[in-house]
């Protein structure tokens, strides 16, 4: 009991240095043993580069090396197979620790939809314009006889006349018949 109750100054002194000194050995205790051996403290693995690779093969390849990854995003890209991985973060050659989530962006499986511009009437310079607008390429050219010279008469996909706000795959291909000028 007499512990407890301080008598002199000296032994507040006294209590007052034994409850500091045990806070300063609770704090290194903290800092130094207990998180380093809960966080895995200096315990790294190098990303690998997952650009290039598909859905399927990034999946078991990162299991092996302990790192998880979370797709972010999906975009369409012209002449990229579905589900290819085209870009990673953190960056190929970072320091992580095992089991940090790697975010991708991987190509779209699907091709997005746009619709069939009007270009019956249009110049051929106004139609170029129009279906590299609408992500359409333009896929060849004929001419038949009329008296609007470089003008649109049909615009054509697969062989088929396609009427304006025709729902196509981005990329489709157009071909446009154009008059020559020399109808009667």
């Amino acid at each position: 009991m007499a512990l407890l109750k301080p008598q002199k100054v000296k032994d507040i002194w006294i209590h007052w240095t034994l409850i500091v000194v045990s806070s300063m050995i609770l704090v290194c205790c903290f800092f130094y043993v207990y998180l380093p051996s809960a966080s895995n403290h200096g315990e790294t693995v190098t990303v690998p580069k997952l650009e290039g690779m598909e859905v399927n093969e990034m999946k078991s390849f990162l299991s092996s090396k302990k790192i998880n990854y979370i797709i972010q995003d999906s975009v369409y890209k012209a002449n990229v197979k579905p589900l290819t991985v085209l870009k990673q973060y953190p960056e190929p050659g970072s320091k992580v620790k095992k089991d940090r989530r790697i975010y991708v962006t991987v190509s779209s499986s699907t091709t997005p939809q746009v619709r069939m511009p009007e270009l019956f009437d249009k110049s051929l310079r106004q139609a170029e314009l129009m279906l590299k607008q609408n992500d359409l390429i333009l896929d060849s050219i004929h001419y038949i006889p009329s008296l609007t010279p470089n003008t649109v008469i049909k615009q054509l996909v697969n062989h088929q006349e396609i009427p304006e706000g025709t729902l196509l795959s981005k990329g489709s291909k157009v071909t446009l018949v154009l008059g020559n000028g020399t109808g009667s």
